[in-house]
């Protein structure tokens, strides 16, 4: 059988590295693309920087064990996106809507249509018949005024999979409130603080008979969907600032986009199942996936419960490329990247699906290849469980389902 030079039989990844990366443990280095597609060699720097030694073929296993995010010093070169487009399929309804979305994060899904908000509060609209106002203005407390400040407060919707919950926080701001949909009646207000809460999209999400959501800037609690009851947790609080959360499909994990002082943006992943089982630990263990220097609030989706797509790889600001990179949550290990994807992005069946500057793009993410694109289609909300997407602007509600 072949053995690699990392002494492990083959097959060799695409992947080379110089001979001053070891394995397992190696110092910090460049990730240099090749030119071919996705694929790069992983060098120290004066190799990346001047004639490279010998590279050494090695297996994946050495691939995901030297390329840790944390340890890639710096980026070299331009991946190439792969477009392989095919006709994109599914089934098209557009209707005319007057409705007027208070912002470009107020559309969510409901089981039987979508839930706008606008001024004048909530409205339901059915995938058959007409749009039915629900509730009068929804008012949350004024945000501070931040001289520095570098993203505007905005509101922000989202459902519970029933449609029978719903939350308007502000986005890059301190408040929030949960409602019952069909009623208006207030389940939860909410309340982070005002410790830089203007750096974050407010950390809340649903969960099937629960929700989380943030009540300082590193502290996370679990409430009852039905009565807004906080569930008993430990008091002990990391040094994290919580920020965007995303629930994996079976709702195993929750990975929150958060950030530590310097500032570094730290996604971690949480254990969903443990911490509901009762193990107070579970929100403040915080497991890193990887290190990305000023770098934090970018679009993430879960493929699976065993694989996480993170947008913007790079270590640090000026340092991340447009495209994915592609994480375990149980080893923390790197699986891989490719460029293309850049904007809004959801999971469904394996595909990611990304509202890009252009329209929508689906990418399949086994070979890092776009295969498919319709221009001028920008949804801005999703149903993962029944493959929906929908855009409303210009007095029309535009859907795609797959």
């Amino acid at each position: 059988m072949n053995v690699l030079s990392c002494g492990h039989p083959g097959p060799a990844s695409a992947t080379r590295r110089c001979p001053h990366l070891g394995f397992p443990d190696s110092p910090r280095h460049c990730l240099v693309f090749t030119g071919v597609a996705s694929e790069f060699d992983l060098l120290c720097e004066p190799c990346a920087d001047g004639p490279a030694a010998e590279l050494r073929t090695i297996c994946p296993r050495c691939v995901a064990a030297t390329h840790q995010p944390i340890h890639v010093e710096r980026l070299v070169g331009t991946p190439q996106p792969i477009h392989r487009d095919s006709p994109l399929g599914g089934t098209w309804c557009t209707r005319p809507c007057a409705v007027v979305l208070w912002g470009d994060e107020c559309l969510a899904p409901l089981p039987d249509g979508w839930l706008a908000l606008t001024a004048e509060g909530l409205v339901a609209l059915p995938d058959d018949g007409d749009p039915e106002p629900l509730t009068g203005p929804i008012q949350l407390p004024a945000e501070k005024h931040k001289a520095l400040r570098m993203r505007e407060p905005r509101p922000a919707l989202s459902t519970s999979a029933d449609g029978e919950r719903t939350a308007v926080v502000t986005d890059y701001g301190s408040h929030g409130v949960v409602l019952a949909t069909r009623t208006g009646e207030v389940i939860r207000w909410l309340d982070i603080g005002d410790y830089n809460s203007e750096q974050v999209p407010f950390p809340f999400t649903f969960l099937p008979g629960y929700f989380v959501a943030a009540s300082a800037w590193n502290r996370l609690d679990l409430y009852d969907a039905a009565t807004g009851d906080r569930l008993p947790l430990d008091d002990e609080d990391p040094d994290y600032f919580h920020g965007r959360l995303t629930a994996s499909p079976s709702g195993r994990w929750l990975v929150d986009d958060g950030w530590v002082w310097h500032p570094a943006g730290v996604p971690a992943v949480i254990d969903l199942s443990a911490w509901l089982g009762g193990d107070a630990r579970a929100p403040r263990d915080l497991p890193v996936l990887t290190d990305r220097g000023y770098v934090w609030d970018t679009p993430m989706a879960w493929i699976s419960d065993d694989l996480l797509a993170l947008q913007k790889p790079g270590p640090d600001e000026g340092e991340t490329i447009d495209g994915v990179e592609l994480f375990d949550p149980v080893t923390q290990e790197s699986r891989g990247l490719f460029a293309g994807p850049n904007g809004p992005m959801w999971a469904v069946e394996n595909l990611l699906y990304v509202t890009a500057a252009g329209g929508f793009e689906v990418w399949d993410p086994a070979d890092g290849a776009r295969i498919a694109f319709v221009p001028g289609f920008r949804p801005t909300a999703a149903d993962p469980r029944t493959g929906r997407f929908a855009e409303l602007r210009d007095g029309a509600l535009r859907v795609w389902t797959r």
